[in-house]
């Protein structure tokens, strides 16, 4: 997804998100109070819940706060097309696009790949500026309709 030329670069700046946070808290929380629902032994409850509790402070470190293993400082696309990843310890990562990545009006998930691993990137509208949500978004309906429609659209 990678072969697209543009003439002004792309620079992402990760920055945490208030709607990510209250999406995952309210997803969260209703799995929680779904799993009370079933008719299961008390240590069957306890146990998925637990598991739900560790899920939702991977996500949220991972997603929201980007203070996972592996954190991103900022996404770029160059004038060339090329996609790059900027870790916390500033080192750079050239990457691809993965044709899987997912766009809507109000939700950007990039999903890029490397020779040692795959990256997900969750943005929200809340997470960038307007004018680069909306960039980043246009970027990537032009690289969807060059390559028929690749980036799945929401």
């Amino acid at each position: 997804m990678s072969s697209q030329k543009f003439v002004t670069p792309l620079q992402i700046d990760l920055q945490p998100s208030r709607l990510l946070f209250a999406l995952l808290v309210i997803m969260f929380s209703g799995a929680l109070f779904l799993l009370c629902l079933l008719p299961w032994p008390i240590y069957l409850l306890t146990l998925f819940s637990l598991l739900l509790i560790v899920s939702f402070f991977v996500v949220l470190e991972q997603h929201v706060l980007r203070r996972g293993r592996h954190r991103l400082k900022s996404v770029m696309q160059d004038s060339s097309g090329q996609w790059w990843l900027q870790k916390q310890s500033g080192e750079k990562l050239s990457v691809q696009l993965e044709d899987d990545s997912y766009l809507h009006s109000w939700l950007v998930v990039l999903n890029f790949k490397n020779i040692k691993r795959r990256y997900s990137v969750v943005l929200m509208q809340d997470s960038l500026e307007c004018s680069v949500f909306r960039r980043l978004r246009v970027r990537l309906l032009v690289l969807g309709s060059d390559l028929n429609a690749s980036v799945r659209q929401g």
